[in-house]
């Protein structure tokens, strides 16, 4: 069984003080964790008054299923559901916060981060951008608040997959702030070259599409997730497969069963204004927590006895759903 290779990232008292100087370290004294026998874990902890405000680019690493990347939050630097400037967090001044740019690395798993550019300026300066992985790569992502910045003259996605060999799998997660620039390619949750995104429990906010089923002819599973707040359609799909199940559009696009389009379940118009169903929606503070009395509230479908890593339990907060 593989073992445990851990680094720390904390302001003061850490192995590093940025995210990316970690994973500089690993490629460059790690890089084979296959041969090693060993998985890379970066735990990021301590109390945080200032951005991380380095660019992330994730490291080709000699991979597989038991020897992957792990980045992580610690209690203490985590996120409590909403945007929280005393917890980590990953904001990167126009530049794409966290890329996979190329590489061997097959399994990567990001969870509990808060990340997005705070400027941009120019297109595709993604949350995340998934350029290029090895051929049956997952990449994982979960309990994560993913803010773009807000532009409306950019071309700039929240998730941006655009790699045909990738796996993605998102839960427990809420993309806003992306712009309206207009091109389909402004959305939140954005697939355009790539293999399968499954999109469990989500909240997208704002862009062109909430989610966008592209022009690769993949498949994108949508499930227990919520979108609104868009200039076009919250759910969207151009080719390849969209299914939705127990969803919710502030539009009519959840209930949509077009040609590669299923629905089940779906709830088309949930609400007049997402004002109406989370308590606070300001780009500064947003809160995308339900409110009491919400539609929203009790509508989903249970996951846990669905094929890992889709089978969790609890939710952004680390309460467990009932």
């Amino acid at each position: 069984m593989a073992t445990e290779l851990k680094h720390t990232v904390k302001p003061s008292g850490g192995d590093f003080t940025n995210l990316d100087a970690a994973l500089d370290h690993i490629v460059a004294a790690h890089q084979d964790l296959i041969a090693a026998d060993v998985y890379a874990t970066v735990e990021i902890g301590g109390t945080w008054s200032s951005a991380d405000t380095a660019a992330v680019s994730i490291p080709n690493l000699n991979g597989d299923a038991t020897r992957y990347l792990h980045i992580y939050t610690t209690a203490e630097a985590r996120h409590d559901g909403k945007w929280n400037t005393g917890a980590y967090m990953l904001q990167t001044a126009n530049a794409s916060a966290i890329t996979f740019p190329g590489g061997n690395l097959l399994h990567c798993r990001i969870d509990g981060l808060q990340f997005g550019p705070s400027s941009v300026s120019a297109n595709y300066q993604c949350c995340l951008d998934v350029a290029s992985v090895g051929a049956g790569a997952t990449i994982w992502v979960s309990n994560c608040l993913i803010r773009q910045a807000n532009n409306n003259s950019y071309r700039c996605p929240g998730i941006f997959s655009q790699d045909g060999d990738a796996t993605l799998y998102v839960w427990n997660t809420v993309v806003y702030g992306v712009g309206t620039e207009g091109n389909a390619l402004t959305s939140a949750f954005c697939g355009y070259d790539y293999t399968a995104m499954n999109i469990y429990n989500c909240t997208a906010i704002g862009g062109t599409y909430a989610y966008y089923a592209g022009d690769s002819g993949g498949t994108m599973t949508v499930k227990n997730s919520y979108g609104g707040g868009t200039v076009t359609e919250d759910f969207y799909r151009s080719a390849g497969t969209l299914a939705k199940t127990n969803c919710a559009s502030e539009d009519q696009s959840a209930d949509d069963t077009g040609t590669g389009e299923t629905a089940t379940n779906c709830v088309a118009a949930a609400v007049a204004h997402s004002t109406d169903t989370f308590v606070n929606v300001t780009y500064a503070t947003a809160d995308y927590h339900l409110v009491d009395g919400s539609a929203l509230i009790g509508a989903g479908t249970t996951t846990s006895g669905e094929s890992a890593p889709m089978n969790f339990t609890t939710d952004i907060d680390g309460d467990t759903r009932t």
